[in-house]
């Protein structure tokens, strides 16, 4: 699970931002904001935690149950963000596989969705 030191490295990597001033501007927090953040002294609030997944183009609730883990102090509070986080990647795997863009099969039997890629099979179940 990433921490906002790196996802705000992240960001910067990803828009060619060379420091945390820039970062700052592009995410329109102050640069106080980034400064004590980037040295660990505090972690993302909700809205910029929005802000990054957006400048990642991620899931907002991604960043969120990353930054929410990060902020808890006890262990059962930590396995419950854990534990959605995990969730939440899972899914997001999921959108970067396509699979929430398969057509519906009536049934269960197999069905291809592009001619030009005849091996590619998708079976649904019932259960």
């Amino acid at each position: 699970m990433k921490t906002t030191i790196e996802w705000l490295n992240d960001v910067k990597a990803a828009h060619s931002l060379t420091s945390d001033y820039q970062l700052s501007k592009f995410l329109g927090v102050t640069a106080q904001c980034i400064s004590v953040s980037m040295k660990g002294h505090t972690f993302l609030s909700d809205d910029t935690a929005i802000k990054v997944a957006k400048a990642l183009g991620i899931d907002p609730a991604i960043v969120m149950a990353s930054v929410h883990y990060e902020r808890a102090k006890k262990a059962p509070e930590k396995d419950i963000w854990r534990g959605i986080f995990e969730r939440l990647g899972g899914l997001a795997a999921a959108l970067v596989l396509g699979l929430t863009f398969i057509p519906y099969a009536p049934d269960a039997s197999a069905t291809t969705f592009n001619k030009e890629v005849s091996n590619i099979y998708i079976m649904r179940s019932n259960l």
